[in-house]
This record gives C-alpha cells, structure tokens and sequence, in this order.
C-alpha cells in the first residue's frame, strides 16, 4: 500500500519510510486479517447478510474509496498462509468501522480454519445494546483504557482527510450529538457564507439589467408598436431576466469547476 497506492503519492509525508516520524504511520506493522465467522457476526449487527468463503478463498472488506484499487491488485497478487495459497473473491465496502478497529483502511476477511492456525495481533470488543447506551460509558472507557498498560502503544487510523472522529474507544451513541453539533454549526456558518455570495451575485447582475435598460428601451417601444400590450411586454421582460440571471450563474459555476476550484 505504501509503495503502490495513490494517496501515498500525492501525500509522501504519511508514507512510511526509514526517516519518517511514527505518528504519521497509516497501517498497522502486519497486514489484519479476521476470520469469517466473527466478520459475520458484526455483519449481523450491520443488518448485513452472511458471507461464505471456501477453504481456499479470501475476500476484503474495505473503505469504499480503495475498491478499485484493491480489486485490481489482488486479483493479480496471491496471498499465502501457512503454505495455504488463497484465491480472491471479492470486495466488500460496507461502512465497518476501520479507521484502526477492524483494520485499517482494509482488513482480509478468511475462513476459521485458516485463522485459527494465525497469531492473533490485536483484538476489540463490539457490543449491540438492546437498550439505550448509558451517556457517561464512553467517558468511563476512556478512563478504563488510560489505567490499564496496552501493550499496543502504536494505533494507526488510515487515510481519511476528511472530518472524522478517531479514537480507540467509540460509543456511538454518546458520539451523536456533539458530531451533530459540529457538522450544524458547520453547515449553518457554510450556508450563510453561500447565501451572502448568491446576494452578491445577484445584486451585481441586476445592477448591470438595470444599467442596460436604456439600451432595451427602443426595442420594447417596437413590441408595443406591434401590438403586444402591457402585460405582455412585462411577461417577455421577465423572461428575459430570468434566462439572463439563470445562464449568468449557470457560466460562472462551469468556469469554477473547470479552473480546478470547488465553491
């Protein structure tokens, strides 16, 4: 993944190489693997349907974003266990948590057999509550965690660049409401700057409509002459305005897009 896939490319600082600093480490030392019976059960609590895998076969669950590029590496890469040569099957993308807890960014999904024979490197604990999730449990494993001595100090989260939470304890319910709170008062900040800009835009082509209205008196006098009424006229006049405005801001965005630049 370091050497070959394209985030490392555009962004060589998370790459791991001799001289970079650990913290900017993506993916864990070994590749993860997770046998089939146990990414069946967080499947279940997904509402997911089952997988079956034969002896011989291996799938990937995975962020979305890496589908492609992990359907065409592996399907012209082998994978080797124990003298075991495994076929791959498929990709998976549900959204699965993997930002360090099962995996990170992707994770191998093999039959039991085949992972019983394995050394476990890390393990978690997934829970479903039939009830509503206490709010202090997040804060309590926390503090749980901080007491206890982890004997796996380095925990990687992937490549996301976008906003997310990353922690190695997630309640999600107690997570709702401050990510609901960060992403409104967000939108909210980004929605008034987008409204302002539109007024903006707005203001300035009707300014020009009307600095323009002088040059359109004489071709309205002809349609009065050829017998179109008031009502009519203004019908025509608003038209006009509105195809004028609808391409103006139509144009605008098209240059945005094409000068590489998002709004």
């Amino acid at each position: 993944m370091y050497r070959n896939y394209p985030f490392f490319k555009k962004h060589p600082k998370y790459g791991k190489t001799e001289n970079s600093d650990k913290d900017y480490q993506c993916y864990f030392d070994y590749d993860t693997y997770m046998k089939l019976s146990d990414y069946n059960k967080l499947r279940k609590m997904l509402n997911e349907g089952e997988i079956a895998l034969r002896n011989d076969e291996y799938m990937i669950q995975c962020k979305e974003k890496l589908e492609g590029y992990l359907k065409s590496f592996a399907s012209s890469n082998e994978v080797e266990i124990n003298g075991n040569k495994m076929k791959f099957v498929g990709v998976e993308t549900i959204p699965f948590s993997q930002s360090g807890h099962n995996g990170s960014d992707y994770i191998i999904i093999v039959p039991d057999n085949i992972a019983s024979v394995m050394t476990p490197y890390y393990s978690i604990v997934v829970a479903k509550f039939n009830e509503k999730t206490p709010q202090s449990l997040q804060e309590k494993l926390e503090k749980l965690e901080k007491a206890k001595n982890d004997e796996l100090q380095n925990w990687y989260y992937g490549t996301d660049q976008i906003i997310s939470m990353n922690s190695r304890i997630i309640v999600r319910d107690n997570m709702l409401g401050t990510v609901k709170f960060i992403l409104f008062t967000m939108s909210y900040v980004l929605f008034y700057i987008a409204v302002t800009f539109l007024c903006i835009a707005l203001t300035v082509l009707a300014v020009q409509q009307l600095s323009d209205s002088s040059k359109y008196k004489f071709r309205y006098d002809i349609l009065s002459r050829l017998g179109l009424n008031q009502h009519e006229i203004h019908k025509i006049v608003f038209k006009q305005i509105g195809v004028y405005l609808f391409d103006s801001i139509c144009v605008g965005r098209t240059a945005k897009w094409n000068n590489g630049a998002i709004y």
